[in-house]
């Protein structure tokens, strides 16, 4: 796999967790910085997509792609987060029901 150059300035408190990382892994900056900066972009876009799900901005399916995730994957996630994803009233049910 190819890799791109990116930098930025961390806050000081960042920085100085990021250099605790660096000795608890015992691997090179890129190496960590790369692991942290994609499991960032894991969980933004997991937030994002959530976000958009539980706003009914997407469904189901269109954000679980949003997510990266399978569509099991992202119910189970959802799940785990308590958000609603049958949205019916309770009239609504009983009328069906009946």
């Amino acid at each position: 796999m190819a890799f791109a150059t990116i930098s930025f300035r961390p806050s000081k408190r960042d920085l100085k967790e990021f250099e605790h990382l660096l000795k608890e892994e015992g691997a090179g900056k890129s190496d960590v910085a790369r692991d942290v900066f994609e499991l960032g972009l894991k969980s933004w876009r997991e937030s994002k997509a959530l976000d958009d799900f539980a706003h009914g901005r997407l469904s189901m399916l269109a954000a679980a792609e949003k997510a990266g995730l399978t569509v099991y994957e992202f119910i189970e996630l959802v799940a785990a987060k308590k958000i609603a994803y049958v949205s019916i009233s309770k009239a609504e049910l009983d009328r069906e029901i009946a």
